[in-house]
């Protein structure tokens, strides 16, 4: 069994030569994550793995295995108990016995219920699990607090001990490390809603990443994302798309507000107002989006949270669902492009936000992308000639 290349893998799949569908299962340590088995399994029909671009939980994992060796046979020492955590790979081998695995995350079983089923002469084994951020929907149990002028990332990684996560979290351009007000969290919480909402204090969404790893980081440009495949109507990957405007999801005002204990509101407002913005105030009705956080202990706490949401919110979102042949390296964080002109797109870049992939390879799958229409798509949304009305400049 070789290395393939990713060009051969490439020529396979646009080709569609003869392949074989794999999963590959690293069984990790508990106490370091180190690998102390490897199990590569051809999935039966049924398996999927679910993705979405999201803060929290990503990644979700059915997967049906021939278990005639009885090595998914769920017991306190075999490979299959509780808080057992694998890494996820997917792969194809070729008629030359050739493979290639593209790693999908790590996986664990913490809120999962395996299932072993007997039928004549086959034994399967059904199993479900989470990415790593299951471990962190354990409540607390009790109240946890964080005070000001704290390190951020020393009380992240205080909780990733506490949750077992022996892996050190990637940490992008954390500008001020430092608490900005007392955070206080009743015994309801869950690790995870802590986890987002330090990310929040400094505006980043928090998620594990295909090698296990967590990971702070803003949401990056569309145009910067590295590109896994160009969809095209002669493309015999490609089977249809449907593209929808959500003009539903946008606002050009948010409003955020915090109820503090002594009876006193905090407060903070941020409107759209940029001209180049297709969603501006002067264009459009309002549409407000209204959030309630106690946490935050100060109006400037309030505008910078309102300002943040409105970043995130000010664009209308443009998505393009694509059903297409099975790709086992396609996730999120990367974009496509498409060219449809029965769809009006000409090679525009889409971020994936959600895979669906079926993991024995004999059914299509869905792939979800986004764009943002804005200042670049302005002068097409204002007038046929393309210039740019004049706008007001006041209310």
């Amino acid at each position: 069994m070789g290395q393939m290349s990713y060009e051969r893998y490439e020529e396979i799949i646009k080709k569609g030569i003869l392949k074989t569908p794999l999963v590959k299962l690293e069984m990790l340590r508990q106490e370091d994550e180190s690998v102390y088995d490897e199990i590569i399994k051809t999935p039966l029909k049924g398996s999927t793995l679910n993705i979405t671009n999201q803060s929290g939980c990503r990644r979700s994992l059915t997967m049906n295995l021939n278990n005639n060796d009885g090595s998914f046979l769920p017991t306190p020492n075999g490979n299959l108990w509780i808080n057992t955590k694998f890494k996820f790979s997917i792969g194809i081998q070729d008629t030359n016995g050739d493979t290639i695995f593209f790693p999908q995350g790590v996986f664990c079983l913490a809120h999962s219920e395996p299932e072993v089923t007997s039928e004549l002469s086959n034994k399967i084994v059904t199993i479900n699990a989470s990415d790593k951020w299951s471990l962190s929907e354990t409540v607390t149990g009790s109240i946890f607090q964080i005070g000001i002028n704290q390190s951020i990332t020393d009380n992240i990684r205080k909780i990733l001990n506490l949750i077992k996560d022996s892996k050190n979290p990637i940490l992008k351009t954390i500008l001020a490390d430092i608490t900005q007000y007392d955070l206080r969290w009743d015994n309801n919480s869950t690790y995870g809603q802590i986890l987002k909402d330090l990310g929040n204090m400094f505006q980043r969404d928090c998620y594990y990443n295909e090698m296990g790893v967590l990971v702070y980081e803003d949401m990056p440009s569309t145009e910067s994302l590295e590109v896994i495949w160009n969809f095209n109507k002669l493309d015999r990957v490609y089977m249809s798309g449907k593209r929808v405007f959500r003009f539903d999801q946008m606002y050009n005002q948010v409003y955020v507000r915090s109820d503090t204990t002594s009876g006193y509101t905090y407060s903070g407002l941020a409107q759209n107002t940029d001209l180049t913005s297709s969603s501006n105030i002067y264009l459009n009705s309002i549409n407000t989006l209204d959030i309630s956080d106690s946490k935050l202990q100060s109006d400037t706490a309030c505008l910078k949270e309102a300002q943040y949401l409105l970043e995130k919110n000010k664009r209308v979102q443009d998505s393009i669902e694509i059903t297409c042949l099975p790709l086992p390296h396609a996730t999120v964080n990367k974009a496509f492009t498409i060219e449809d002109n029965n769809l009006s797109t000409f090679k525009n870049y889409y971020a994936i936000q959600s895979v669906s992939l079926p993991l024995d390879l004999s059914q299509n799958m869905s792939i979800l992308g986004f764009r943002y229409n804005d200042t670049t798509d302005f002068q097409d949304l204002t007038s046929e000639s393309g210039n740019i009305h004049e706008l007001p400049t006041g209310r």
